[in-house]
């Protein structure tokens, strides 16, 4: 059997993250009535999955993504290399250097006027960019907002410019490579800056298209772009959005687009002939083709991962010359199969009964750009960085010295040189790391203690030392929730208020008995802080931020007093805290990471769990081979409190 390599793409994630994958599979027969095509260049772009239209947007993927840099479709170019015996017709296109195409009535025959690595750019990008433009022309449009400006965004310019001169477009950037790429198509730009007042944005947007427009074209997958676009367009105007996200957006905003007698629709990919039409425009140069690069296919894994950060100019092109095949799969914003490592190790000292739910951090992590960053449970502090294990004692080395006895329940301080993934037995070098498990704590509440609990007492511990009164905690994951516990238990006379990012965790922070207030993205960031501070009841002291966007560090930053204190996690304040830092600098305020904690302090939390002072918060048991359904869903905020993986039996 005749083989050709396949390669497989899952979700980009942040910068560095793994996701693209080969192996073999079978080169396909030609089909009678079909053709089979040698393919030479590939348009970089990923296949959907079916489940994304019902997908929350906080779990959406990176930003490459939203600004259309990378987006779905089926891009190829190349050569027929065998026909089928029924065939009538010619010329294929599909995703591998073998293709085979049962119907000849989908090959576009190419003129030798455009090149295939410009074909290969031509069956989805260019093709859903003009089906979307002919649907706004159907409103007579003289001014056009278009939302993105990656590959989608950069050919509906072109297309507007070419089929329609007169007509007024207006871009909205989302990135600062953006709005250079953007401009120098001869357009009005606008950029679309995240730190900025949204109500500033869309007055900002307004006035740079002279007004309310008729149409946008929104490339976007979040519905906080698609609030911005709506609140730019004029009454009776036309919002266009791609099938791939309409149907979680479109419920979302159609009361307030029936307000304004706006319309919400969905474009497909577009038909046949407008492809035909496209290659004409093309081969005649009336459609000049974005920028492009062309990459060797064995780059596809850097190409895939630059786009999902925005980082290629225009589109990118895989090239293949030898026999290759390219399926690229759906994504979401986590692969729970790269989060967690789980992997049997030598069997040593200390036999794993139950694991807290955490991932290892990307050494990348602290100079990604924050719109790569990973899911909404990460941002809300439900899945966080840490090593959390609790067990038994399986054998003690001979030279150990003050290390619990063969059989005693232990919990592990995260010690330098961690394993990469979680295992059945874990090797501790230093048995000062092994903290006794007194009999009141359970094991399974044990292994919640050495990252979570422990960060949170930690984090606690330095908003202390400024003597707050008020503190304002962002988040209601596993982290924020310890957080809030211990501070009740430690200082019951603080005021404690709670933003949450999520509608799950506004019950979760109302069971425990604190001020509450949602952070609702669609809302404007003025009114967002306004009703934040009115809730604290004035500016706050300290800030506990569990976020990992620099828009949440600078909401917080609005809510603390003159000389308070914001914390952050030591994996991401880096990033944040370089972005926000003039403006706490104004402010008086300052900007601290805070590291896991001490062995101390493990101790400290293990004690206090175990003298029922501190109540752990929710949490859930699943087997360990349920780990990947487990992050999955903790990175969509979807299991309340904490999730622990059980590798033993307990007992």
């Amino acid at each position: 059997m005749k083989l050709c390599r396949q390669v497989s793409i899952e979700s980009p994630g942040p910068p560095g993250h793994e996701c693209v994958f080969s192996f073999s599979v079978p080169v396909p027969e030609t089909p009678p009535e079909g053709c089979r095509v040698r393919v030479v260049c590939a348009g970089a772009c990923y296949r959907p999955r079916r489940s994304l239209s019902t997908s929350s947007e906080e779990a959406s993927p990176a930003h490459g993504v939203r600004d259309s840099a990378l987006f779905a479709g089926f891009e190829v170019a190349g050569v027929v290399e065998s026909v089928g015996e029924n065939a009538v017709g010619h010329h294929p296109w599909g995703y591998a250097e073998f293709v085979a195409v049962p119907d000849p009535q989908h090959l576009i025959p190419l003129p030798s006027e455009v090149s295939l690595s410009v074909a290969a750019m031509l069956p989805s990008g260019a093709l859903r960019a003009l089906s979307t433009f002919r649907e706004a022309q159907k409103t007579n449009p003289r001014k056009l907002l278009v939302v993105g400006t990656g590959g989608l965004a950069l050919w509906t310019v072109r297309i507007a410019q070419c089929l329609q001169p007169e007509l007024q477009v207006t871009v909205a950037s989302l990135r600062d490579e953006g709005f250079l790429l953007a401009q120098a198509s001869g357009v009005n730009v606008v950029q679309w800056d995240e730190d900025l007042y949204e109500k500033y944005l869309i007055e900002r947007t307004v006035d740079a298209c002279s007004g309310p427009v008729d149409a946008v074209i929104d490339y976007g997958t979040t519905s906080r772009s698609l609030h911005r676009s709506l609140q730019c367009l004029s009454d009776g105007g036309v919002a266009l959005l791609s099938d791939e996200v309409a149907e979680r957006l479109v419920p979302k905003f159609a009361a307030k687009a029936k307000e304004h007698r706006q319309l919400l629709q969905a474009v497909p990919k577009g038909s046949v002939q407008q492809l035909r039409e496209v290659v004409d425009l093309v081969a005649s140069g009336r459609l000049e083709p974005p920028p492009h690069a062309v990459f060797p296919l064995d780059e596809a894994p850097q190409v895939v991962a630059r786009l999902s950060t925005s980082d290629i100019p225009g589109r990118a092109i895989l090239r293949k010359f030898q026999l290759r095949a390219l399926d690229l799969q759906g994504m979401s914003a986590f692969s729970a199969s790269q989060c967690l490592c789980l992997r049997h190790r030598l069997r040593l000292s200390c036999s794993c009964c139950c694991a807290g739910a955490c991932y290892r951090p990307r050494r990348s992590l602290s100079t990604s750009s924050e719109e790569a960053s990973p899911a909404h449970g990460v941002r809300d502090s439900a899945l966080f960085a840490g090593f959390e294990v609790a067990g038994v004692v399986e054998s003690v080395g001979e030279n150990a010295v003050g290390a619990p006895p063969v059989g005693e329940r232990v919990c592990i301080y995260p010690f330098d040189d961690l394993p990469q993934g979680y295992a059945e037995f874990v090797a501790v070098p230093d048995p000062q790391h092994l903290i006794p498990l007194p009999s009141e704590v359970s094991l399974s509440v044990a292994a919640m203690l050495p990252s979570g609990a422990l960060r949170a007492l930690s984090t606690f511990r330095e908003a202390q030392k400024t003597n707050p009164r008020k503190l304002l905690v962002v988040g209601t994951g596993g982290l924020a929730l310890w957080t809030v516990r211990i501070a009740q238990c430690l200082q019951p006379e603080l005021q404690v208020t709670v933003a949450s990012l999520r509608d799950e965790g506004f019950l979760l922070a109302q069971a425990s008995g604190v001020n509450v207030v949602q952070w609702d993205e669609d809302l404007y960031e003025k009114y967002l802080i306004e009703r934040t501070v009115d809730a604290c009841s004035g500016p706050v002291d300290a800030v506990i931020d569990y976020g990992t966007t620099s828009r949440s560090l600078h909401r917080s930053l609005q809510c603390l007093s003159d000389g308070g204190v914001a914390l952050l996690s030591d994996e991401v304040a880096e990033r944040s805290c370089s972005k926000v830092c003039s403006k706490g600098q104004r402010a008086q305020a300052t900007t601290s990471s805070c590291t896991q904690g001490s062995v101390q302090q493990l101790r400290e939390v293990v004690d206090l769990v175990a003298s029922g002072r501190l109540e752990p918060p929710p949490h859930a048991v699943f087997p360990l081979d349920e780990a990947p359904q487990v992050v999955a869903r903790l990175s969509t905020s979807d299991i309340p409190g904490r999730a622990i993986l059980r590798f033993l039996d307990i007992n």
